[in-house]
């Protein structure tokens, strides 16, 4: 079986294509970018994975192991447009695409991944199928906010066509927040640095970011507002809408929330 993120990490069978050889098609999402691994008879705590994190196709297979972590395989469709002559930077899973190349990977664009099997050997590949893409069936994800002040628990936002907003009661004086796609943290939108202000522009959904902080008083409802800028950045802004009177028990929560 297979488990990435266009799935939520939910298992699917692969297809017997010859003997030793698995598949399955992926379609490339709104990321422009997904990640798996495979699992022996669909069971979680028999995942095979790579020994990198954002593995390449023609990797190795490790495993099995019950948590594979930040091992996963990574197929790439952001492209890095190259300059004549200039050096290609060493990025392990991503399809580098000169600057005259005329179809870099879209949204919509179909992957077939294969697990090739030979006695003890196993390895994954994969190849971009000549199928014209279909961006429109590519279904959306949800956005949350991840707040520091509840514990890190996903809060979702609401999608508009001006973005997506939160409304969210502080019971603490604030703290950091990324923005997490579908529920996944390998899927998160933030800044390069760590507790950057409204000014700071955010990234991916991708992993490896630094955070907002947001500073407030108990009491005070905020609400977070969220806007695309282009394909991979995004702003962040947030304004106190009230005040409102918090029990004690709210503020045991805010206080817990911190500790966790």
């Amino acid at each position: 079986s297979i488990a990435g993120t266009w799935s939520k990490w939910t298992p699917t069978a692969m297809e017997k294509e010859s003997d030793g050889i698995y598949g399955t098609t992926v379609i490339l999402g709104e990321n422009r970018w997904e990640e798996f691994y495979l699992l022996l008879d669909g069971d979680t705590k028999l995942v095979l994975h790579p020994g990198q994190g954002r593995a390449p196709r023609d990797s190795p297979v490790t495993g099995p192991d019950e948590n594979p972590e930040e091992l996963k395989w990574r197929i790439e469709g952001r492209p890095r447009k190259l300059e004549e002559g200039a050096e290609l930077p060493s990025l392990p899973g991503l399809e580098l695409q000169s600057a005259t190349d005329s179809k870099p990977p879209v949204i919509g664009e179909k992957y077939r991944v294969r697990l090739q099997v030979a006695g003890k050997f196993r390895m994954v590949t994969w190849d971009r199928l000549p199928e014209d893409p279909v961006p429109e069936s590519v279904p959306k994800g949800s956005l949350y906010l991840a707040p520091e002040w509840n514990g890190w628990k996903f809060l979702p936002m609401t999608e508009s066509s001006e973005g997506w907003t939160i409304e969210t009661l502080l019971l603490n004086r604030g703290g950091e927040f990324q923005i997490v796609r579908n529920e996944d943290w390998s899927q998160a939108v933030a800044p390069v640095s760590s507790s950057a202000d409204q000014a700071e522009l955010g990234y991916g959904p991708d992993e490896g970011y630094g955070s907002w902080r947001l500073k407030s008083s108990p009491g005070e409802v905020v609400r977070i507002s969220l806007r695309r800028k282009d394909d991979d950045t995004w702003t962040v802004d947030w304004e106190v809408l009230r005040k409102e009177e918090i029990t004690d028990k709210q503020r045991e929560e805010g206080r817990l929330a911190l500790e966790a």
